[in-house]
């Protein structure tokens, strides 16, 4: 994520604004389990380490840490600004499961 991240800061223009899903389709149509509740995440934006904004993600969903499409289905809600951007840019299904999006 970091070296995909720094490269994308480094554009000077991004061609078009576009929240797109670069996770796989099956992951929208996977349940949160009954009385899952929301975590609040600490967000990030692009100016901190990548690393660990990942760790404190994980941190923050702690009950379903062991689901990697719960947790590709939460991550775009825990970025802000240009990383929030830079996520939504990424190509349709370019991630496939969480431990290559970390």
């Amino acid at each position: 994520m970091t070296k995909i991240f720094n490269e994308y800061k480094e554009q000077k223009t991004v061609s078009t604004y576009t929240i797109g899903k670069p996770c796989p389709p099956h992951v929208d149509a996977v349940p949160f389990p009954p009385k899952f509740v929301w975590p609040h995440f600490n967000t990030f934006n692009g100016t901190t380490y990548p690393k660990q904004h990942i760790a404190h993600f994980e941190s923050q969903c702690s009950v379903i840490t062991q689901h990697g499409d719960l947790l590709l289905k939460l991550f775009i809600q825990s970025l802000d600004g240009a990383a929030f951007t830079w996520y939504s840019n990424l190509k349709a299904s370019s991630i496939l499961d969480w431990d290559s999006m970390k």
